[in-house]
């Protein structure tokens, strides 16, 4: 594909990308993958068709990958006709492009009547979505606001920072005041605000869910915040008030369903930096009289789970404890931390092989060789990395299938 190949009307100046190249360790990946594959069949006469058009397809690591809507759209349309596989239609893909396309083809939605072209690259992140086992949740709490998408192709959504919906969000001006009448023992104010509180946090969950549409909302607990220190009683109160406005808000969904699309939400609530395993269920404990003393009788229509958030600073040995009682960890880290995860993750896996662990932070493309490695079954991600990694992981895995087509012991992809 060439660099100026696009002449369709609906580019304007500068729309288009030039044809990049996948993130640097990818394509040694594709190359490497490809002559192993080759050496392995003896050559190209002993290799079946399907698999030697993919290999004919990544074995120039200089080639050009479809990095604007009118080549995705070509992608789409010779995949539909049978000219070229969806596999191969993915692996042709720049998916460090697909996010800006999947922009730019919005942008036109509503500039001009509706074309099937406009379409290709949510078709292609569909694809993806099949072929690929690696969930993608999508850690921002106002995703549905900030994009028209929301969480369409995601696994759910993640919220890990409610504190900041205290300090700069909606919620500021009420927790403000809170902490004013607080510090002043203006006991019958400070409990008056907290009814409003409760009343604002339950209308925000019931955003969240309404947003999620069914699909798994994952929330931690607030740790702390500028003015309240962890083992506070303060943090106390409030871990009260937001547990209390998430169960009237799951209520609310499950006892009105007409109102709300008939979906139920799904919750799972993380601990956040449990001290050891006796701290995790003390405050598995407290989840669980917050939600009877809320719910009493209609608890039964409320379900949720309860998970740990840890980070590169909890001790493996507390890891490893915690993960005996919890349903789902998330690994809250930067990028360069993640191989250090891979100690405290073994051990788990050999307690718990099929415990959900997620990784969460600053992740992005680069993030998936160790996310592969360490069989991670789920990451999260903004949701301006969320398209570009569900291509990249689907990629990902489609080489490696095929790769482990050729020689089953060289597979690394074990989700």
């Amino acid at each position: 594909m060439k660099d100026d190949r696009c002449q369709n009307n609906c580019c304007e100046a500068g729309s288009c990308f030039s044809s990049l190249k996948m993130e640097a360790v990818y394509h040694p990946l594709h190359v490497e993958q490809a002559t192993a594959a080759g050496d392995l069949y003896g050559g190209d006469e002993e290799m079946p068709s399907k698999q030697r058009r993919l290999l004919e397809l990544l074995d120039n690591a200089e080639s050009a990958r479809a990095c604007s809507l009118p080549e995705m759209a070509s992608l789409v349309e010779m995949a539909i006709t049978g000219t070229i596989t969806k596999e191969e239609a993915l692996l042709s893909l720049d998916a460090v492009s697909i996010g800006d396309v999947c922009k730019e083809a919005a942008k036109f939605q509503k500039k001009m009547n509706y074309r099937d072209f406009l379409t290709a690259p949510e078709t292609l992140l569909g694809w993806s979505d099949e072929v690929r086992s690696l969930r993608v949740f999508i850690e921002e709490g106002k995703c549905s606001r900030q994009s028209s998408r929301g969480l369409k192709g995601s696994a759910g959504l993640m919220l890990l920072r409610e504190e900041e919906w205290l300090e700069y969000g909606e919620g500021r001006d009420l927790y403000e005041a809170w902490l004013s009448q607080d510090a002043i023992g203006e006991v019958q104010k400070r409990d008056a605000i907290e009814g409003r509180l409760l009343h604002r946090w339950k209308l925000r969950w019931e955003g969240i869910f309404h947003s999620a549409e069914g699909q798994f909302v994952t929330a931690a607990m607030i740790h702390r915040t500028t003015e309240v220190e962890p083992g506070s009683i303060r943090l106390h109160r409030l871990r009260d008030i937001q547990l209390e406005a998430l169960f009237r808000a799951m209520l609310s969904y499950e006892t009105e369903p007409q109102q709300h699309n008939q979906t139920e939400p799904r919750i799972d609530l993380l601990i956040p930096y449990p001290a050891n395993g006796e701290s995790f269920q003390m405050m598995h404990d407290f989840i669980d009289r917050v939600a009877e003393e809320t719910l009493c009788a209609q608890q039964r229509f409320v379900h949720y789970r309860v998970g740990v958030l840890l980070d590169e600073n909890s001790k493996p040995e507390v890891a490893l404890e915690v993960a005996r009682y919890a349903d789902v960890i998330v690994m809250n880290l930067a990028d360069e931390r993640l191989l250090a995860l891979q100690q405290m993750i073994r051990p788990i896996r050999g307690i718990k092989p099929a415990i959900r662990i997620c990784a969460a932070g600053t992740l992005g493309m680069s993030s998936l060789p160790a996310i592969y490695r360490m069989e991670l079954s789920e990451v999260s991600c903004t949701s301006a990395e969320a398209d570009s990694i569900r291509i990249a992981a689907a990629q990902w895995e489609l080489l490696d299938q095929m790769q482990e087509a050729i020689d089953p012991t060289t597979s690394s992809v074990r989700l």
